[in-house]
Order: structure tokens, then sequence, then C-alpha cells
């Protein structure tokens, strides 16, 4: 299953390259199934989809159990095909250093570290799943310039490993873009009911 979901997106992705045509339902696919890394022969994500209990309102709390990658490293959630929306207490900073109190987002990178290691999200999606994924900052050596990564849209320098915890909390094990360890970040992610 996993070669042919690997096949099966990456003819999309040539397909929609090459200028053809895909539908409707063959491009919500592509974001709302999981992200494999092709170099591994287990299932390793490069975006993991979660597929939720219910399509009300759940609380997700993030929480960093270890953090030994040298550079900022963070993990993030977002809403499948955009389709429902995240809510944090919190101010949230976009990627211009602009600040937003209290509005809906559709992604949310946690600034997190060991001094700070949880936080809690309001969480709604209309199709019932939530995409994980992460981010670190990577030297670009052509530029001598940190840039951002992201496991999602990364070549196959990065993926995650998932161990399954207990029903509603998964802990992941984020690959070094540098080295082929899996301890740059480890994290859990857990999911609450509000009903």
């Amino acid at each position: 299953m996993l070669f042919e979901e690997i096949a099966f997106r990456n003819n999309l992705l040539d397909r929609i390259r090459n200028g053809d045509k895909v539908t409707n339902e063959e491009r919500q696919w592509l974001v709302t199934n999981p992200v494999y890394n092709e170099r591994y022969t287990e299932p390793y994500y490069r975006v993991d989809i979660i597929k939720l209990d219910s399509t009300s309102v759940c609380e997700v709390k993030v929480c960093i159990e270890s953090i030994k990658y040298e550079n900022k490293i963070a993990p993030i959630i977002g809403v499948p095909a955009q389709k429902g929306k995240i809510l944090t207490r919190d101010i949230v900073v976009d990627l211009y250093g602009n600040e937003k109190k209290f509005k809906p987002i559709k992604m949310l990178c946690f600034d997190l570290d060991m001094s700070e290691p949880e936080s809690t999200v309001k969480y709604k999606s209309d199709l019932g799943i939530l995409s994980v994924h992460y981010e670190c900052q990577v030297l670009d050596n052509r530029m001598n310039v940190f840039v951002r990564e992201s496991s999602w849209y990364s070549k196959l320098d990065m993926a995650m490993k998932k161990q399954e915890l207990d029903d509603n909390k998964v802990r992941y094990f984020c690959k070094s873009p540098t080295d082929d360890s899996f301890d740059a970040l480890v994290f859990t992610l857990e999911i609450f009911s509000t009903d």
C-alpha cells in the first residue's frame, strides 16, 4: 500500500507539473492523505494525517520531549484542504512578523522549547482530519544564510517516525536534515474531545 500511494502521489504531481488537468477529488486527495518519505521502505512521514473521532471542536496538545538539533526546529499542525480552523489564546505571528490576536488560522507552527515545552489549541476540521509535520532552519551554503525547510516540501532529507501511544496520543521522532538521526526533535501530539 505504501508504494502504491507514493506512486499515485508522484503521478498526480507529475501531471500537475506538466499542465495536465486533475480532478478536484485528486487535488483533495493530495492534501488529505499522508506524504511518505520515498527514501524508506517503512512508513516514514513527511506529513502525517490523523483521523479524528468527529468533526466537532477538539483540543490538540503538543508537547516537546527533546530537541537535539542545533538550530530552530518546531512541530506544525494544519487543517487539510483548508476546511476547518485552529483557535489559540496566544498571539500568533505570521511569516512576515505580523501579530494576529485570536483569529482562526489554518496552519500553526509551535514556537516551543524545553523551557516552555507544551501548548494546547482548539481545532476543528470539517473533514475530521489533522495534518502534522515539522520545520527547521537549515544553512544554505550557497547563500550563507539560514532558510526554513519543511518536511512537507523538503526533498528527502526530512522524515518522521510515528509511535502510537494511545488512541488519542502519538509520538513523533523527527529526522535532522543534516544527518540520519531521528532525535532532532521528539514531540507528542494528544487529542482531547471537548464534547
